[in-house]
């Protein structure tokens, strides 16, 4: 899986939102139905257990999985609603892709980089799946064989309780069975989530990048020996990255408004979790979670700030070219570059709720503030 666009497709494919009842793969649709009847089942779960058990149960071991799990089902949610614009996304694309191949090859270690970092993170949510949740019924298969495994006990599991059900064997079963399933496909929803939006934008800045360079190099020059033909790949490149960030702000913008949103209450909840859960286990998973979830937030808030970045940098690429010994006629055509290219590639939604590092400070600000109110409870 070499080529950047196949990888894309691939983690974005892996998520329950990308539903496509028209596609040829029937497993890949009965997959992601399952995927989100069992996302929108488990959310409604929890939701009456807390309306029974009351909102002050969030704070006790028992519910330590709530927040996280509703954090990314809430996403993963608005993903789907996205998940036309993200196609559409995709598609434009497809169609800058097959371009510049050359230009392309003096950018492939960023693509392959990605992709490493990619694999590192299948990697990590495997090791971790397998060592919280698949240890803990391994564990109970061999209590079970042996005959002591009614007086074994499980860690703070996603499912709670089973409703009208008494505690004992058959629960704990249930319990261990039920959570493992939910837990491998919410870990579809949080690699998608996390993953495939950073992928999004980090080609987006690529292809940014490969234009600056091309500003930088060829189009610097040639303008003045052929202006016509550069200034017709010019705009056609200009008008490419333009489509494209459009696209992407369209596909992520409500996404990362509503992630950045609730993003300070699960990095909290992950903090109190780990400095006060008794059971080891689930405290160094929540250190990792904690990792996770504040470490791929800065790295989204650090490439949004890297896309406005470079933005401004093909501004002053452009106003740098050998613009006055131009005729008239380009002269006023790159005048209107420089007009579109004066607007700032901010990654907002609908003007508001914009991504960028100052918002991952923010976003920490308010986690801590949370978790001190907590600590004083």
């Amino acid at each position: 899986m070499d080529h950047p666009l196949k990888q894309l497709e691939f983690v974005l494919n892996v998520s329950g939102f990308s539903i496509d009842l028209s596609s040829k793969n029937k497993f890949r649709i009965v997959f992601h139905i399952c995927h989100n009847f069992i996302m929108m089942i488990f959310g409604i779960y929890l939701a009456i257990l807390l309306s029974v058990d009351g909102l002050k149960q969030l704070i006790t071991e028992e519910y330590t999985y709530c927040a996280p799990i509703y954090l990314v089902t809430i996403t993963h949610f608005v993903i789907f609603l996205q998940r036309k614009e993200i196609r559409k996304f995709v598609q434009i694309f497809k169609e800058i892709m097959p371009i510049n191949d050359k230009v392309r090859d003096n950018f492939k270690n960023i693509y392959k980089k990605t992709w490493n970092g990619v694999k590192l993170c299948i990697l990590g949510q495997t090791l971790m799946l397998l060592l919280v949740f698949i240890w803990d019924i391994i564990d109970e298969l061999v209590a079970l064989v042996y005959g002591y495994a009614d007086t074994t006990e499980i860690p703070p599991m996603p499912m709670v309780r089973v409703i009208g059900l008494e505690k004992g064997l058959t629960q704990k079963w249930i319990i261990l069975l039920v959570s493992t399933i939910y837990v491998t496909f919410w870990k579809f929803s949080l690699f998608a989530y996390l993953v495939g939006t950073n992928m999004m934008l980090v080609f987006s800045l690529n292809e940014l990048k490969m234009f600056n360079y091309q500003l930088k190099t060829n189009y610097n020059e040639f303008l003045i020996k052929n202006p016509k033909i550069v200034m017709r790949k010019m705009i056609k490149k200009h008008n490419e990255c333009l489509r494209l960030f459009i696209a992407l702000k369209h596909a992520t913008g409500l996404i990362f408004a509503v992630q950045n949103s609730l993003m300070a209450l699960g990095i909290c909840s992950l903090m109190y979790t780990a400095t006060t859960i008794t059971n080891i286990k689930t405290a160094i998973l929540y250190v990792y979670g904690l990792l996770v979830f504040s470490g791929f937030t800065l790295i989204l808030c650090h490439i949004s700030d890297l896309i406005e970045s470079e933005g401004t940098d093909i501004y002053n690429s452009l106003y740098e070219l050998p613009w006055y010994l131009l005729s008239p006629d380009n002269r006023r055509d790159l005048t209107m570059i420089l007009m579109r290219a004066g607007r700032p590639l901010k990654i907002d939604y609908r003007g508001i709720l914009t991504t960028n590092l100052e918002t991952f400070l923010q976003i920490m600000q308010t986690a801590y503030t949370y978790y001190m109110l907590l600590r004083t409870m």
